[in-house]
């Protein structure tokens, strides 16, 4: 049996532990022996939660973590801004802990306020998994940067510290990242926002990181009937109910400036009663024009879920938020959402479909979206329905648990199989890498191999480790492709790959920049949906498929269609070419997915009936 463990500090209550702890529930059911280690255990009632500071030593640790953070911040940036920032230097050494020998994988969810420090990483011998729940695993302290892009070179000079200082503190702590992360960790972030953040930053730069969402338990999650959780919870049946989480004037990522100028923009604010869940200042509520109830903090999922019931539209007006687990909780109560579209809210929210995404950050189309959701009974009612049927199709226990089991999976195996380094494709390609040293010396600059690479000469190339002999076999094998287009339909692609692997200037690439496409045999395919007279077409209208689009026509093969899940971009053309929605989708087309939500995809294609290979390839 699989043994995971997962690593969350502080209790079971904020937004990052409940998602993790959501995830615990959902491998259990899958039969998974999962354990989750706490720094407080609280009230939680399962045995498989753990909290390690239950001895004075583990204590002493975290509590020496803690104000060492403290120490070095408000010691030496006196002026800072007033938001999170951890420093995470050290922490407790949770490796000589029971639990710990007895897991295969270390899965790291919310590890800072003394849980694990950057010291604790070259201790911890086993696979990790990590969980992004915010941007600090790749910034030098701050949890969110805001406008600030530092990350993407390294920091220094933080302006969250209000410091001009380019080897300040946020330098000295992505530097100790990047000499502590190991090559045995994999990255995985709960939004495409995050996921992007993370892939333009300096520490994870040219690296694959995983995307996989949060979830929720949609057992309890689920929708009450309405007027009975208004009756129970003491919310007037005569008016429009606009549901509102956690009001923190002062937290400026929360965005409660927005919806109290959106509140401006409302028609007839009496026809409204606004709810309010979680901290909340009542004078700024006062403000806002309309009847209001507050309802506190509510650590029963139950009652939430009775909140979320009660409500005809939850509104999310957060600026800077890595995914909205609040979002998923209304949703899968049967309740609209209406959130900016931007960061996390925009991959949870089908826009007009479940609920609406305002232009980030207009105030007034947050507005128009509340007005929208309640101006149309019978609108409500559809985009309520298909609000829950999202949320159970992508953000349940059972969805999610399952993309987790497959990852963990695939790293045993290839722990199994004595290699630490794996392709993020189908066909693991290259595996043959037993002895691979720390992440600092999985580097090659492309001023040492670059012009090899052209010339396809790479036995000439840099001969000074292991770790080079394999990355110059990683760039052989795409040469060898790339120069010989009789091998592979997608050559020019390989063969644009290494052109710019070569023109980066003093460009530094981890071993697994490197992906590749499927490896079915194209060509035959492609002769084969010839003599079926099928159309071609290809899902993902967007830089990837116009890419795609230029390699089939160059090898003869007629585009019929576009296909997006973008419902605004049906009836439009790209690049000459007609989209089309999925419900358009017929059994004479063979689809190639080009699209970097490949797996969505392609789940949603076997939904319907399609078969992998049969009737669609993935190309990416």
């Amino acid at each position: 049996m699989m043994n995971i463990l997962h690593i969350v500090s502080g209790n079971l209550q904020g937004g990052a532990a409940r998602g993790a702890y959501f995830l615990h529930k959902g491998l259990i059911k899958k039969g998974i022996n999962s354990k989750v280690l706490v720094t407080h255990k609280d009230n939680v009632k399962d045995d498989n939660v753990i909290q390690l500071s239950s001895t004075l030593e583990r204590f002493n640790e975290i509590e020496y973590s803690r104000f060492l953070d403290q120490a070095l911040l408000n010691g030496i940036y006196l002026d800072r801004r007033d938001v999170i920032f951890s420093v995470g230097v050290e922490g407790a050494d949770i490796t000589q802990t029971d639990i710990y020998k007895e897991s295969d994988i270390i899965h790291f969810h919310w590890i800072n306020g003394g849980m694990i420090g950057l010291d604790s990483f070259s201790k911890i011998e086993k696979p990790i998994v990590w969980t992004f729940r915010d941007m600090w695993p790749f910034t030098g302290g701050c949890h969110y940067s805001g406008d600030c892009r530092r990350y993407e070179i390294g920091c220094g000079s933080c302006p969250q510290l209000n410091s001009s200082n380019p080897e300040d503190l946020t330098r000295l702590i992505m530097i100790q990242k990047k000499n502590q992360y190991k090559h045995n960790m994999t990255p995985v972030a709960i939004s495409n926002w995050l996921k992007l953040s993370a892939e333009n930053s300096e520490i994870f730069r040219n690296q694959r990181v995983e995307m996989i969402p949060n979830c929720i338990d949609t057992d309890i999650f689920r929708p009450y009937e309405k007027e009975e959780a208004r009756d129970l919870l003491g919310i007037p049946k005569n008016k429009k109910i606009i549901l509102l989480g956690s009001i923190r004037p002062m937290d400026n990522t929360k965005g409660f400036g927005k919806i109290k100028e959106a509140f401006t923009h409302l028609v007839d604010r009496e026809q409204y009663h606004l709810v309010v869940f979680g901290k909340c200042d009542e004078l700024e509520i006062q403000v806002l024009g309309c009847s209001y109830q507050l309802l506190g903090f509510i650590n029963d999922d139950y009652k939430l879920a009775l909140v979320y019931s009660s409500a005809d539209v939850f509104v999310a007006p957060s600026i800077e938020e890595a995914f909205g687990k609040t979002l998923i909780e209304a949703l899968s109560c049967q309740t609209p959402v209406v959130a900016f579209d931007a960061n996390g809210p925009q991959d949870i929210v089908e826009h007009e479909q479940c609920g609406y995404l305002a232009t980030p950050f207009e105030p007034a189309d947050l507005a128009r979206g509340i007005q929208w959701v309640l101006g149309n009974k019978w609108r409500l009612e559809e985009l309520s329905k298909n609000a829950r049927i999202r949320a159970v199709h992508r953000y349940s226990l059972e969805v999610v648990g399952e993309q987790y089991l497959n990852l963990y999976q695939h790293i045993i195996e290839k722990q199994a199989e004595g290699n630490t380094v794996c392709f993020w494709d189908d066909k693991r390609i290259v595996n043959n890498v037993t002895d691979i040293k720390e992440y600092s010396e999985l580097q090659i600059t492309v001023d040492e191999c670059g012009k090899y690479i052209l010339d396809g000469e790479l036995s000439k190339g840099p001969q000074h480790s292991d770790t080079a002999k394999y990355y110059k076999e990683c760039i052989q094998y795409m040469c060898q492709i790339a120069l010989n287009s009789d091998k592979h339909i997608f050559s020019q692609l390989f063969r644009d790959m290494a052109v710019n692997v070569a023109t980066s200037y003093k460009r530094t690439l981890p071993i697994d920049f490197l992906y590749f496409f499927d490896t079915v045999k194209l060509k035959a395919k492609l002769e084969e949906i010839n003599k079926e007279s099928r159309h071609v077409v290809i899902f993902g209208a967007g830089e990837y498929g116009a890419k795609i689009l230029r390699v089939l026509e160059k090898h003869g093969i007629n585009v019929r269609y576009f296909i997006d899940n973008n419902l605004s971009k049906w009836g439009q053309f790209f690049s000459g070419i007609e989209i089309i929605g999925p419900r358009d989708i017929d059994r004479n087309m063979y689809i190639f997915i080009a699209s970097t939500w490949a797996n969505e995809i392609r789940q949603q294609l076997i939904e319907i009936g399609m078969k992998q290979n049969d009737d669609f390839m993935v190309i990416m």
